[in-house]
């Protein structure tokens, strides 16, 4: 069975909310991932990432890319046990805008080559606050 771990944490940094994601190849073999599944190039270009806030759903409100196909060139290859880290502004792409507790987590479906399963990718649950914005004084 093909096993990708995803520890997702939220830093704060430059005015926007990043997101951090380590992915562990836990699986006895190597494993091909698209590079746009693991945002190797830090680019969002698909809803890689449920957002709440309480029990409202936050909109992605990026670019979607429509892609054929993955070839092997587009695959980062994890030997087993290997990591891949990313980073990407979430907050580019997600309105954190609103005062309130965030719960964010990655999640992904992913063809692998050669094999009849698809590789469920599904990360760490990572909180955030955002305060009630100050008042501006005259």
């Amino acid at each position: 069975m093909l096993r990708v771990d995803c520890d997702l944490s939220l830093v704060r940094t430059g005015g926007k909310i990043v997101a951090e994601l380590v992915f562990k190849n836990a699986s006895e073999v190597s494993v091909g991932i698209p590079y746009w599944n693991l945002i190797a190039d830090g680019r969002m270009t698909w809803r890689a990432f449920e957002v709440s806030r309480g029990v409202t759903e936050i909109a992605y409100t990026c670019m979607m890319v429509k892609r054929a196909a993955p070839t092997d060139a587009d695959r980062v290859v994890l030997g087993v046990g290997a990591t891949h880290s990313s980073r990407t502004a979430i907050s580019e792409c997600y309105d954190f805008t609103v005062a309130g507790r965030y719960r964010v987590q990655y999640k992904a479906s992913i063809s692998v080559p050669d094999r009849e399963e698809y590789l469920e990718i599904v990360s760490s649950i990572a909180e955030l606050s955002v305060p009630v914005p100050r008042a501006m004084s005259d």
